[in-house]
């Protein structure tokens, strides 16, 4: 007699072969209404990666916009407190950021491997940019500014931030996850550190200490 392995192969190479040979009539009686369907499958899959492509294009533009608003609100503030203490004397810096936190003890605080620092400064104001040569890793940028009338803390601190204690006369962790502390007549500003409010805080204990 014959194996069963064999009979089963034969029987499903049977049906395999009753299923093409009923593709074949399909095709040979309805060929239109085989190319009708085609034609039908291939118009909903272009129309459904149209509404795909114009979706994500929009989230895409909205997104791009809030940042870019966002960013330009920032610069604002500190442009406006800026411009008010310039000329005075009492907000002129003496202060370099990159000097206070060089980057090696900024990758030291917070793991990660920068290898460079990039300083700016104005009459009333020094920041430090740390990134690493090629910048792939998650930077991060701290600030000094001069606000000896405290306007940029009544700016920045509104409803909704998380106030900090123990850190200079008074902080606070805000919702587009900046870290702001005021020591004297000083603000010191940590961001780029997202969902990171501890290593935010540790590299501003060194500008602080730093600070009259």
């Amino acid at each position: 007699p014959e194996p069963p392995r064999s009979r089963l192969i034969q029987s499903q190479g049977d049906h395999v072969k009753t299923r093409l040979v009923g593709v074949a009539l399909l095709v040979a009686s309805s060929p239109a209404a085989l190319s009708s369907a085609a034609a039908a499958v291939s118009s909903a899959r272009s129309a459904a990666a149209g509404a795909m492509s114009s979706a994500a294009g929009a989230a895409t533009s909205a997104m791009s916009s809030a940042a870019a608003a966002l960013s330009s609100a920032k610069s604002a503030v500190a442009g406006a407190v800026a411009s008010a203490t310039a000329g005075t004397g009492a907000g002129a810096l003496a202060f370099d950021v990159c000097t206070i936190l060089p980057y090696t003890e900024a990758a030291q605080l917070t793991g990660l491997p920068y290898t460079q620092g990039e300083p700016g400064s104005t009459d009333t104001l020094s920041s430090c940019a740390y990134d690493n040569d090629d910048a792939t890793v998650t930077g991060v940028n701290v600030e000094i500014l001069a606000d000896p009338a405290g306007d940029t803390w009544s700016v920045v601190h509104v409803d909704g931030v998380t106030d900090i204690s123990g850190l200079g006369d008074k902080a606070m962790w805000d919702n587009d996850n900046t870290l702001y502390a005021v020591k004297g007549n000083y603000v010191i500003q940590v961001n780029g550190l997202d969902n990171d409010q501890a290593h935010s805080e540790a590299l501003a204990k060194v500008v602080i200490a730093a600070l009259p």
